[in-house]
């Protein structure tokens, strides 16, 4: 399939006009561009946000791990 060739239009409740079937390899190209341009940059912020939110995650986990960890050293208990 030719990404560039016009769009066969679905059936309509009335007629079509030469605007709605033709486009240019140009305005294609455009509209294919713009569109990934915006994919790509939502797919990396969805990436930055999420590996942030991991990060955030892990490093609470570490800070309660060590928090933990030097309570029980503090303590003069025998275990």
């Amino acid at each position: 399939m030719d990404p560039f060739a016009p769009p066969v239009a679905a059936p309509t409740a009335g007629p079509l006009t030469g605007a709605e079937t033709t486009l240019s390899a140009e305005t294609l190209g455009a509209i294919a561009r713009t569109v990934e341009e915006r994919v790509v940059a939502r797919l990396d912020a969805w990436r930055r946000d999420e590996l942030d939110e991991h990060v955030l995650r892990l490093v609470e986990r570490r800070l309660e791990e060590e928090t933990e960890r030097r309570s029980w050293r503090r303590g003069s208990e025998v275990f």
